[in-house]
């Protein structure tokens, strides 16, 4: 959940779209095959900043099990709320399930409860703060506890998580330097596909920095799309991550206030934004799938 501090940290500027991300249509296939090897990246927008990736076969659920959400941002339909709690197509097959912290647009203790129980499976990795809610909301935690993982390294270090043999490490992210909620963010390589969802976060660019990223030859990066609005923020994403593809993220709903998009914008404004930008791939439709290329 974004709060207005945000707008305090980035400075909106005007559209000047530089270097990589610079002006120009995303590079995204219009047609969503299945991805049938490490040479492509399947990714489902499920909503808000909720995703379904898949490589080379291996599928991984990243904050998209929730259900109540929050004023101004997207909530699931009942259908894919269903499908993606019992494990069914296309939430077959899950290996891991991933959230970056408990607030009620990225988690939900029983949603994800219940998709553990349909598919024994996968696990869930994801902050103390976020196994402490649902252990106490889901009532049949002890059937699922030995899946559950709750990680929060120090800021600066990649801590590596061993996990049904995917490659995952965990970095903490802060989600505004004075809120008491713990954010993570997830570099996984995925049969060949780095990939990096930051969450919430508001961190600097100095901040991210301190993680190396660039070097992680990073394929995808899931970031908030306030990021993109501003030159600060913008040069933030260049140099500190320097991904392939960059997914925007936590798009508010239709109809959801002006205030959500910054001063002087809207949502029809900022998607026309976004999808100006060269290397920037927009999907805020729910189940709104695309396939990336690798290499």
């Amino acid at each position: 959940m974004v709060g207005p501090r945000f707008w305090c940290r980035f400075r909106l500027a005007a559209p000047i779209l530089a270097g990589v991300l610079s002006s120009g249509a995303a590079a995204a296939p219009d047609a969503a095959p299945p991805a049938t090897s490490a040479t492509e990246v399947r990714i489902t927008h499920v909503g808000n900043a909720g995703f379904l990736v898949e490589a080379g076969g291996k599928k991984v659920i990243i904050d998209a099990l929730y259900r109540a959400g929050v004023p101004g941002h997207v909530v699931l339909s009942r259908e894919v709320q269903n499908a993606a709690e019992a494990g069914r197509a296309p939430f077959d097959g899950v290996s891991l399930v991933l959230a970056t912290h408990v607030h009620n647009d990225h988690f939900d203790g029983n949603a994800v409860g219940r998709h553990l129980l349909s598919n024994p499976a996968a696990t869930f990795v994801t902050t103390p703060q976020t196994v402490a809610r649902m252990e106490q909301v889901f009532p049949a935690f002890s059937a699922v506890a030995a899946r559950v993982r709750g990680v929060f390294p120090p800021e600066g270090e990649k801590l590596a998580v061993d996990v049904n043999g995917l490659g995952l490490k965990v970095l903490t992210l802060h989600h505004g330097r004075t809120t008491p909620f713990q954010n993570i963010g997830f570099l996984l390589d995925l049969d060949g596909a780095t990939l990096l969802h930051v969450g919430d976060t508001e961190a600097s660019h100095p901040e991210l920095g301190r993680y190396a990223l660039p070097a992680e030859r990073i394929d995808v990066a899931f970031v908030p799309f306030w990021y993109l609005l501003d030159e600060l923020g913008r040069k933030a994403l260049q140099d500190a991550i320097g991904a392939r593809t960059i997914v925007p993220m936590h798009i508010p709903a239709p109809g959801a206030p002006s205030a959500l998009f910054g001063p002087g914008q809207d949502r029809n404004g900022v998607l026309q934004l976004l999808r100006q930008m060269k290397d920037v791939l927009v999907l805020e439709g729910e189940m709104e799938t695309k396939v990336v290329p690798l290499g």
